[in-house]
């Protein structure tokens, strides 16, 4: 098995954390490291000196919160 690190990147675009893979394949460290990008947009991998690749997702839209449903199916009270 050969070892892989994953650069996980944030979304101002630099480094904030790497993680250490033991894969059989390249495409195993690509399946592994999409896995690792809960609240990273993008990520790289790479296997010693050599870029195995590039990951990145479709940022989430930013969605206002609501308020979980209350009694009655309103949303629960604003605190002020």
């Amino acid at each position: 098995m050969d070892m892989y690190r994953v650069y996980l990147i944030g979304f101002s675009g630099h480094f904030e954390a790497v993680e250490v893979l033991h894969c059989a394949s390249d495409d195993e460290a690509l399946s592994l490291a999409r896995g690792k990008m809960h609240d990273f947009p993008r990520a790289e991998i790479w296997s010693g000196k050599r870029r195995v690749g590039e990951l990145a997702r479709e940022r989430a839209a930013r969605r206002p919160h609501r308020p979980a449903p209350g009694p009655g199916g309103q949303g629960a009270p604003l605190l002020e």
